[in-house]
């Protein structure tokens, strides 16, 4: 629900949206390295994967896992590579129908960071894997950088 009102060249807002508390993982790691992860809206599967593998190419990077998001053409991907901020960020920018907005919230703040527990019905799920032979040296298992996060519910 949004209000506006203009008044003598001002414009006043108000508004209310429902929103719900989430759990996400960040990309920072412990040596202060971080791992890449992407987010996806509105784009094709077959776009995000055809993407993501022309960048795992380019850069020689590990496995990347993409995820669904539960809405649909939303996606979820990482590739777990220890990187220096700088290439992540990079990297990241370079993909180019990553999320606008996630990849500048990821530069304001130093880190990227994705959602991990459900919004209403909407779980995170396994859709595809794009194998590499280049290792990972990253467990994600033992990721130590954790958020939580109001998200909007639509």
């Amino acid at each position: 629900m949004r209000f506006k009102i203009e008044f003598k060249g001002f414009s006043f807002y108000a508004g209310a949206n429902r929103f719900q508390m989430v759990d996400g993982y960040n990309s920072n790691l412990p040596d202060g390295s971080h791992f890449l992860m992407w987010d996806f809206d509105d784009v094709e599967l077959a776009t995000v994967e055809g993407e993501l593998k022309k960048v795992q190419q380019a850069f020689n990077l590990p496995t990347i896992y993409i995820m669904s998001s539960g809405k649909p053409n939303c996606w979820h991907a990482n590739c777990f590579k220890a990187t220096p901020w700088e290439v992540v960020r990079a990297i990241i920018g370079l993909t180019p129908s990553v999320d606008k907005k996630y990849l500048s919230i990821g530069i304001l703040r130093g880190f990227f960071t994705l959602r991990y527990s459900p919004v209403g019905k909407r779980e995170i799920e396994i859709a595809g894997i794009l194998e590499s032979r280049v290792p990972e040296d990253v467990n994600p298992l033992n990721l130590t950088s954790f958020s939580t996060y109001p998200k909007k519910v639509r």
